[in-house]
């Protein structure tokens, strides 16, 4: 018996899938991450009523959600009658402790052409600064890493960016307040420092991200001087574990806690900077296992095996103050010449990656497609 796959696509673009849009009728639109609307649901409804449905596909390739983000969603398949589900996230290992649940993953999603050009850069741009710190969502995780340079005084020594995103900017505004009152609370900082950087917020280099396509240019810039002056880029990625004390169900919702690559990670490689991860554990190790240069003989990170978050985050900004007593400002050029060539590896690397991003991408949509599958009806959750 053939059988019907619903198609639900999620956040982000998937050029794969996009390509075969005129083949998948579209029956439902609605606003949603995880949490179901009311509109979800009548989607869902209407999904069932097509003869031989037993199985969905969920495309959140753009993110990496766990299990755990799919509990109603997953809930509401199986009253409509789908018991087969899959999930294709961007991340790594993500794991699945239900049998009927299936994750394929593409850590490669970001590795696109959208980020990195077929000219291989020369790596010439003279060093400037010492490092780059840039966060336009205030997480929790982020305000800490900010919170910690400006504790050290190495905001001096480069350029650092929190809350500048345009959308949802009042209510990132009054996130960050509450997280502020919450470290205060912790009394991991004293409450002077804390004052220092809450009264800077928003914190700008080149102005507010927007939304919508400029938007989109603007996070992918890799020509600023102010970006590319920089000789580490302290990444601040979008994946992060609970951190007990500080955070509560509500600031962790969005936020995931798989190992995940984004553009953030990405712009490092294609600049020509070494990264220090504010991210999970393991992260660096796996970088490595894609094959990027982690340049180990410049920076120690050991970090990224340190279980506990906020240790982990001192620890990293440990790494940044010492590369900035070791190296001054006037060798920074000077270093970026010695390890030029791995940084052109690294960049080429990149290059390989988006192409493999593209293979793998097929080999996921053509298990969308897969055969016995009568019609793909699609659901958009954006």
């Amino acid at each position: 018996m053939t059988q019907t796959v619903v198609y639900l696509r999620g956040c982000g673009v998937d050029h794969s899938i996009s390509d075969m849009s005129d083949l998948l009728p579209i029956i439902g639109y609605s606003h949603s991450r995880g949490l179901l609307t009311v509109r979800d649901k009548l989607t869902l409804a209407l999904a069932s009523t097509h003869k031989g449905v037993s199985s969905a596909f969920i495309d959140l390739r753009a993110e990496a959600p766990s299990l755990r983000h799919f509990g109603e969603l997953i809930y509401l398949l199986r009253a409509n009658g789908i018991k087969k589900i899959t999930i294709a996230t961007s991340g790594i290992d993500t794991p699945s402790t239900d049998p009927t649940v299936e994750f394929v993953s593409n850590p490669y999603t970001f590795f696109s052409d959208g980020y990195v050009t077929r000219t291989m850069p020369t790596f010439d741009i003279p060093a400037t600064h010492h490092f780059v710190s840039l966060s336009r969502i205030p997480r929790i995780p982020r305000i800490i890493s900010t919170v910690e340079l400006f504790k050290r005084n190495l905001n001096k020594h480069g350029v650092v960016s929190l809350g500048s995103g345009e959308e949802h900017f009042e209510s990132h505004k009054r996130g960050a307040e509450y997280v502020f009152s919450r470290l205060a609370d912790s009394r991991l900082y004293s409450i002077e420092l804390l004052n220092e950087v809450q009264d800077r917020f928003p914190i700008l280099v080149d102005g507010t991200v927007p939304v919508g396509i400029s938007g989109d240019d603007k996070q992918r810039d890799v020509t600023n001087p102010l970006f590319t002056g920089a000789m580490i880029s302290v990444v601040n990625e979008s994946s992060f574990e609970h951190i007990i004390g500080i955070d509560t169900p509500q600031s962790t919702r969005g936020r995931w806690s798989e190992k995940f690559v984004t553009e953030k990670t990405i712009k490092t490689f294609v600049i020509g900077q070494i990264p220090i991860m504010i991210t999970v554990p393991g992260m660096v190790a796996e970088l490595r296992g894609m094959g990027f240069d982690m340049f180990d003989d410049i920076i120690d990170h050991s970090y990224d095996q340190v279980q506990d978050p906020i240790k982990r985050i001192e620890c990293a900004i440990d790494q940044l103050e010492k590369f900035v007593t070791r190296y001054p400002v006037t060798q920074l050029t000077k270093l970026r010449i010695k390890i030029r060539h791995r940084l052109k590896k690294n960049y080429q690397r990149v290059i390989e990656l988006a192409d493999h991003n593209g293979c793998v991408d097929l080999e996921i949509s053509q298990r969308a497609c897969r055969p016995g599958a009568t019609s793909i009806t699609q659901i958009m959750l954006r």
